[in-house]
C-alpha cells in the first residue's frame, strides 16, 4: 500500500483545501461511537477549512472541534475522527491541519 503525505499547512488564504491524499483501503476503522464515551476521548481544534476529496474523509471549517477516534491510520500523517456534536460527519484528515487541545 502506498503511503500518503500529510498535506503542507496552508496558508493563511481563504478558501483554503485539502487534496493530497493518495489512493488506499477504502472505508474506516471503527463504526460511529456513541455521544457519551466522546468526553472521554481526546480533542482537537481545525486550524484551516478543511475540503474532502474522498468519501472517508472529513471536510471541516476552519475552528470546529474534531473529536480524535484514531490517532493512527494507514497514513501516519492522518488521523480519523468526528465533528464534535455531529457524529454522522466523520472521517479521515491531516494532523497537520488541526492543534491538539
Amino acid at each position: 500500500m502506498k503511503k500518503r503525505a500529510a498535506p503542507p499547512p496552508p496558508s493563511l488564504a481563504s478558501g483554503t483545501v485539502c487534496h493530497t491524499r493518495t489512493p488506499s483501503d477504502p472505508g474506516l476503522s471503527q463504526s460511529p461511537s456513541s455521544a457519551r464515551h466522546d468526553s472521554l476521548k481526546p480533542r482537537c481544534k481545525a486550524l484551516y477549512d478543511c475540503e474532502a476529496d474522498r468519501e472517508d474523509e472529513l471536510s471541516f471549517s476552519e475552528g470546529e472541534i474534531i473529536v480524535i477516534i484514531s490517532e493512527t491510520t494507514d497514513d501516519e500523517e492522518w488521523m480519523e475522527g468526528m465533528i464534535e456534536g455531529e457524529p454522522q460527519r466523520r472521517g479521515v484528515f491531516p494532523a497537520s491541519f488541526v492543534h491538539m487541545l
